[in-house]
């Protein structure tokens, strides 16, 4: 009997696109999976203080220092991954944008600390066609980067606009604050990537990677410039038209 060779098709190579879906979604699964541990182990540290208060132990003060450490970490961790889940879920927003600045920019100042310090302009005058949650966290990343950052806080003042270009809408925010390199602008969108170490400022290092993320999925773009003055940041967000 004459042996028969069994030939294995040719597997096709996975797009870069595949690639990126399954990275995410192994980003999804794992930061999903170590979130409620993570709250547990911040939670723990809380308990165990208060144990030790309630049986009249007098903690020594390394003792507490390494607990608010251990507190202060876990809040980190915490934050990075609820950005590392925001990275993953977006345009996966089911409610588009309708329009509302109003309401939406009130969000955006809620979620912003700190914010309520600083003189905001706004001009909206165009609605991109968008989710309504990835709009507004693209808005609240640029403006929370914008106080995180800004040297002078008490008098810092901030632009936020909204204007058809052609046939798309540009989103602008801009500041008057210390403004950015242009040597370290290009790496901003990489993940965990921050401006300052974060011992100095906090932060996960997620915010403009989400930002970007959000312009791309939506076939737009995002850009840093300088603006007029000495001192100062523009972030320049183009996304499409919403035809109404």
């Amino acid at each position: 009997m004459s042996q028969v060779d069994t030939i294995s098709p040719v597997q096709p190579k996975p797009s870069p696109d595949d690639l990126t879906d399954a990275a995410e979604e192994m980003i999804y699964r794992i930061t999903h999976d170590l979130s409620a541990s993570m709250r547990s182990l911040v939670q723990l540290s809380t308990w165990i203080a208060e144990d030790l208060e309630d049986a009249g132990v007098a903690m020594p003060a390394d003792a507490q220092a390494n607990v608010a450490l251990l507190r202060s970490r876990g809040a980190r961790l915490q934050n990075m991954m609820k950005d590392l889940l925001t990275y993953t879920c977006v345009g996966q927003s089911r409610r588009s944008f309708d329009g509302d600045w109003a309401t939406l920019l009130e969000s955006v100042r809620a979620d912003a600390s700190k914010v309520a310090q600083f003189s905001v302009r706004t001009d909206m005058q165009a609605i991109p066609q968008i989710g309504h949650f990835d709009l507004q966290k693209l808005l609240s990343v640029l403006v929370s980067n914008a106080v995180k950052h800004h040297d002078h806080a008490d008098d810092g003042c901030i632009e936020i606009s909204a204007n058809r270009v052609k046939n798309a809408v540009e989103i602008r925010v801009k500041d008057d604050g210390p403004g950015i390199p242009a040597e370290v602008r290009r790496h901003l969108c990489k993940l965990l990537t921050s401006l300052e170490p974060r011992d100095h400022l906090e932060g996960s290092g997620m915010g403009l990677a989400i930002a970007c993320k959000i312009a791309e999925v939506y076939g737009g773009s995002l850009d840093i410039t300088d603006v007029a003055q000495d001192r100062g940041c523009l972030v320049k967000v183009t996304l499409p038209l919403q035809i109404t």
